[in-house]
């Protein structure tokens, strides 16, 4: 992403066999999922699909969807404990 004065102004996207099959906005919206620049549900409305169809396709492209951070995990065991 290219930024003038802190705004995005221009965007490249490696030309690839996922551009070609899976679209623009979907290849879009998986990166920029995929490098936490955006939020599922943004990204899921970035690519025109509901939460479960994009879910699949993070599935098929083997991106996670749940990230916990560090320590995150380990907290949520000891509160259930």
């Amino acid at each position: 992403m290219v930024t003038k004065d802190g705004e995005p102004i221009f965007l490249a996207i490696p030309f690839d066999e996922s551009l070609l099959l899976g679209g623009l906005a979907t290849t879009l919206a998986t990166r920029l999922f995929d490098e936490e620049a955006i939020s599922f549900g943004q990204a899921a409305k970035l690519a025109e699909m509901d939460s479960a169809e994009f879910m699949e396709i993070l599935n098929r492209l083997k991106i996670p969807v749940a990230r916990p951070r560090h320590g995150e995990l380990e907290q949520e065991l000891e509160t259930f404990g």
